[in-house]
């Protein structure tokens, strides 16, 4: 949230972008509803109260916001992608769904999207998440390493590790040199207790980027809590 709102403050309130910037919410809350209450017709300021209202789980609050927008016939892709986080994060995942599936402007059509794949594997249609995800990949060759990674994820919000696994492994068979699938796939193995497959991952990533510090972290910390190598998890770290 603080990204997408800081785009939008740097046009409308200096002071709530820095406000944001260091975290403080609700006094950045403050100040949009005073120019709010300034401008009634201030759209700009009442999607920002949502993102920031969304941000500090004060979800009732967001939604009003969002179907306010609405209401005026305006940011409505943006509301109803919003909309459908609130639901996925309250866990109504019907609803969420039903709002992914209104976004239909190109930059947030793939996120939301992505969002329904998720949306569907937590509610337990794991085939149809995976149909879902294929589907998108057919449809955007161009983004796949991402969309396999959002399919991976998706899987392990819902703590289906073995098939998040899988899922990785057939994208390292389309992209064998992608750090950031390797990288995943490793997380994805120390799950299901493959630390072989872990190790291998993270060392070729180690191969090819010496001071990787996501990879060094992850094998270091992984070698100390999994194993007795200690010394050289030290090492890692």
């Amino acid at each position: 949230v603080a990204h997408a709102a800081t785009e939008l403050i740097d046009r409308v309130l200096p002071y709530a972008r820095l406000l944001i910037e260091a975290g403080q919410l609700d006094k950045a809350r403050r100040e949009f509803a005073t120019l709010l209450n300034q401008n009634p017709k201030d759209t700009d300021s009442l999607y920002a109260l949502g993102l920031l209202a969304a941000e500090t789980r004060q979800f009732d609050l967001a939604e009003a916001y969002f179907l306010d927008l609405i209401k005026r016939k305006t940011r409505l892709n943006e509301a109803y992608f919003e909309l459908g986080r609130i639901e996925e994060q309250r866990g109504d995942y019907a609803k969420a769904q039903g709002w992914y599936e209104r976004v239909k402007d190109e930059e947030r059509y793939l996120s939301a999207q992505m969002r329904m794949g998720v949306v569907l594997a937590k509610a337990g249609d794991l085939a149809a998440a995976g149909q879902h995800f294929d589907t998108l990949r057919q449809n955007n060759p161009q983004n796949s390493m991402a969309l396999y990674l959002a399919e991976a994820e998706a899987l392990r919000e819902a703590e289906r590790y073995q098939e998040a696994f899988d899922s990785l492994e057939r994208a390292l068979v389309a992209h064998p040199d992608d750090k950031e699938l390797r990288y995943a796939r490793a997380l994805a193995a120390e799950k299901i207790d493959r630390l072989d497959i872990l190790e291998q991952d993270l060392r070729a990533i180690l191969a090819a980027d010496p001071k990787n510090s996501q990879a060094l972290n992850a094998l270091g910390y992984t070698l100390a809590d999994r194993t007795d190598r200690y010394q050289e998890a030290l090492g890692y770290i």
